[in-house]
């Protein structure tokens, strides 16, 4: 399927709108409410930290990202174990995320404008998937150590906010 495909646009851009205007909004309230110890903690043995959680989805990005933007990138495997402990700080951590999903929002931009591309809608959807289940971990650990209830779907960071914004943005 070519992303001129009016069903595959949106995708995308229901997509883009998840990651940036849905995601990246709660990571950040997240980290705002994390110390840098809070952040690289492990609740247990077997648990990973929240700063290890996100630099796993920010690898994820990243291998997306390389393989929109060159054909034919193969990544390397292993993933699934990577959740490194860099010992950042909740404000440089941000900045990498911010970073990261800007560069993937550039390579969807692109998918969209070059009719030529075909998009694998499976690899997308699999991102978007990965990163909410990695996103609730976040979201849970979070509260629990904080104390704090971010009521996102009250605050409108929900489906219906989100539908709202993409349906605003795909009228013609």
């Amino acid at each position: 399927m070519f992303v001129t495909d009016k069903t595959m646009n949106l995708f995308l851009r229901i997509s883009e709108y998840r990651v940036v205007g849905n995601y990246l909004p709660k990571v950040r309230r997240c980290l705002d409410s994390l110390n840098t110890q809070q952040l690289w903690e492990h609740e247990t043995h077997e648990a990973n930290s929240v700063g290890g959680i996100l630099l796993h989805i920010c690898e994820q990005f990243d291998r997306h990202t390389a393989r929109y933007n060159q054909v034919g990138t193969v990544t390397a495997a292993g993933i699934e174990d990577y959740f490194p402990d860099m010992g950042l700080s909740p404000e440089e951590l941000v900045a990498k995320i911010e970073e990261t999903f800007t560069a993937w929002q550039r390579a969807i931009h692109e998918l969209l404008s070059d009719e030529s591309r075909v998009v694998d809608l499976f690899s997308i959807y699999h991102l978007i998937e990965h990163t909410s289940y990695h996103l609730g971990q976040i979201v849970d650990r979070v509260q629990r150590k904080t104390g704090e209830s971010f009521q996102f779907v009250q605050k409108d960071l929900n489906e219906r906010s989100l539908r709202a914004i993409v349906e605003d943005e795909t009228v013609e």
